[in-house]
């Protein structure tokens, strides 16, 4: 039977799914030998994206039974999603989540700069609070939260809230009530129910999230595969440079004493 409710909805599943979809075909002995990525350059972004929506969700999970979050709720009829849909004392929000760890952010009005390269993160965010309230019939705040940033520079107030990952569960339990425990379990009701946000949303292949963190194992382990390969070839160097020394040296001397 079709799972009508979007409870049972992991963080990150659809973009899980779409990097599944995008991998390459397995590797090679001698790739995986040598510590190849099993990532192409399509499917790792959506990696990425994964795992900081994965971040997010267990930030989220860390609020308590107060609140309620919906994730990777499918909007429109496309394969678009809206990462997550958190629904508490505090108000209802919609959360983008960007994966832009060990990056500076740039922040101004509509503007939400990457290491200096302009996004349509705020436009995006915006977009989709907007759709939310549509179809919950109530106020949404739309939140950008940035998974582990280096900096977060605020030139001007951002027309959206951007939140670190680190400070996304304290700022949301930080907030005045607004809703009372009667308006939220109404509102999740309603949100819960995938028919009001998609005309057909497509599931996620079942083992999805298996396989995915399969996945996971891999790229660790080719990525530790590559630093063991570069450290053998830095001590080859090494020992190299130390066979040659004396005889360079002796070439010096020997130079020197002509």
């Amino acid at each position: 039977m079709t799972d009508t409710s979007l409870r049972s909805n992991t963080p990150g599943s659809a973009v899980m799914q779409r990097c599944l979809d995008l991998q390459l075909a397995p590797r090679g002995r001698a790739a995986r030998f040598f510590g190849f990525s099993p990532l192409g350059e399509e499917a790792w972004p959506w990696f990425r994206g994964a795992l900081g929506e994965i971040e997010v969700g267990r930030e989220l999970s860390r609020l308590g039974p107060a609140w309620t979050t919906l994730h990777a709720v499918p909007v429109g009829e496309a394969d678009t999603d809206i990462d997550h849909v958190v629904i508490g004392p505090g108000g209802v929000f919609t959360i983008n989540t960007k994966n832009h760890a060990g990056k500076a952010i740039w922040l101004a009005d509509r503007t939400f700069m990457v290491n200096g390269q302009k996004t349509k993160h705020i436009p995006t965010a915006l977009s989709e609070a907007r759709g939310a309230a549509k179809r919950l019939l109530v106020d949404v705040t739309p939140l950008i939260v940035v998974v582990r940033p280096r900096q977060i520079t605020r030139k001007a107030k951002p027309a959206v809230v951007v939140v670190s990952s680190r400070d996304l569960a304290r700022w949301l339990r930080k907030l005045p009530t607004v809703l009372d425990p009667q308006a939220i379990a109404a509102i999740v009701a309603r949100a819960e129910q995938r028919s009001i946000w998609h005309s057909s949303p497509v599931l996620p292949e079942p083992g999805h999230g298996e396989r995915f963190a399969a996945l996971v194992r891999e790229v660790d382990a080719a990525r530790r595969l590559r630093l063991l390969w570069g450290a053998v070839f830095a001590l080859v160097v090494a020992a190299g440079a130390l066979a040659l020394a004396p005889l360079a040296l002796n070439a010096l001397l020997a130079q020197l004493s002509s």
